[in-house]
């Protein structure tokens, strides 16, 4: 029957929590979805209603009805642009940007309420599950309406036969960001080390050693034929500073530390450039189960005090893997917020 279908219980679920962020928005003067406009204001103000349309990857007609009324409410503004007087941008009111923390405010009870009697590794699962399954195009509609282009193709590290026929669809290129991984199901603290099965070492090291491995393999004949190229790992502070739990998950990481020297040195000379860029606790848009309090004393130990963000993390990658990295190889470059290893940090 199709109610005992996980996809019947899934929409049941999502419709009782529409239901109850419609109640909550009311006494905000919203309903269900203008906070998703005001949500790309409170990122980027200004934004044109084509940037908005992009971004939120819905028809036209939906985007104008939505601005009328959040125009009549007060929340928003059009204008022209001072430079190009025919272009014109849509700005927050100040009863627009105030709204925001109201509106966080209610998102995050929402998650609460859905998350209330899952313990923090499901609560991991769950979220890694969800992220996993967003539409690949909402990335490509923001990257085109930031003025770039765009593609997404299918790869699957632990499908190896999706890596050369991925690659193949993606053309020629010029740097590769071995972002993905297989998180595995071991989460921290979850069980004891020698009770975690051998098919969770293998399933983690094929994805994320193996994987990588030929995934590196497919891009860099063109990069030696063409006599450049970036190549920049992703990895965890997990590999170095190791956490209880995920053992196989920063084994794997540290392996593309090994992966990362070694191929330093074999494709250096054919002007390819190899690091690794090692991520510490980061905030992201994700609803972490992490206390105020803790995030604070983990900020407190970086020699910049503050924990980095995804843009930060973004920013590095994007030097390591651009041509402005004239000849940095070889070298495990840790973000901020894994820079706190000294025992004077206060």
């Amino acid at each position: 029957m199709l109610d005992e279908t996980l996809s019947y219980a899934l929409i049941s679920l999502m419709k009782r929590q529409r239901n109850q962020l419609a109640a909550a928005l009311v006494p905000l003067g919203l309903h269900v979805g203008q906070e998703m406009l005001l949500n790309q204001l409170w990122r980027e103000d200004g934004l044109t209603q084509s940037e908005l349309i992009a971004r939120l990857g819905v028809e036209p007609p939906t985007v104008t009805k939505t601005l009328q009324r959040l125009e009549r409410a007060g929340f928003v503004r059009r204008s022209p642009d001072p430079d190009r007087p025919r272009l014109i941008r849509v700005h927050l009111t100040e009863a627009g940007k105030a709204l925001r923390d109201p509106v966080e405010r209610i998102w995050h009870e929402l998650d609460e309420d859905l998350l209330r009697d899952l313990d923090d590794s499901q609560r991991d699962a769950l979220s890694h599950l969800v992220r996993a399954r967003r539409p690949r195009g909402q990335v490509v509609k923001r990257i085109e309406a930031d003025g770039g282009e765009a593609a997404a193709v299918h790869l699957d590290l632990a499908d190896h036969a999706t890596i050369a026929a991925a690659v193949a669809q993606a053309g020629p290129v010029d740097a590769l960001v071995a972002n993905a991984v297989r998180w595995g199901e071991v989460m921290p603290g979850s069980m004891p080390f020698e009770d975690v099965p051998a098919a969770e070492w293998t399933a983690a090291l094929h994805a994320n050693v193996v994987g990588n491995a030929l995934l590196v393999q497919a891009v860099l004949p063109e990069m030696r034929r063409r006599g450049f190229g970036r190549i920049v790992f992703v990895s965890s502070g997990v590999a170095e500073e190791g956490v209880p739990g995920p053992g196989p998950y920063g084994t794997a990481k540290m392996a593309l530390h090994g992966m990362a020297r070694a191929l330093a040195w074999e494709a250096g000379r054919d002007g390819i450039l190899v690091n690794v860029a090692v991520a510490g606790l980061t905030i992201t848009d994700a609803r972490r189960p992490i206390p105020q309090s803790v995030l604070d004393e983990i900020a407190a130990r970086t020699p910049s005090r503050r924990l980095s963000t995804a843009d930060d993390m973004a920013a590095l990658i994007v030097f390591l893997g651009s041509a402005a990295n004239r000849n940095v190889t070889g070298e495990l470059v840790r973000d901020g917020s894994n820079a706190g290893r000294s025992s004077h940090a206060v």
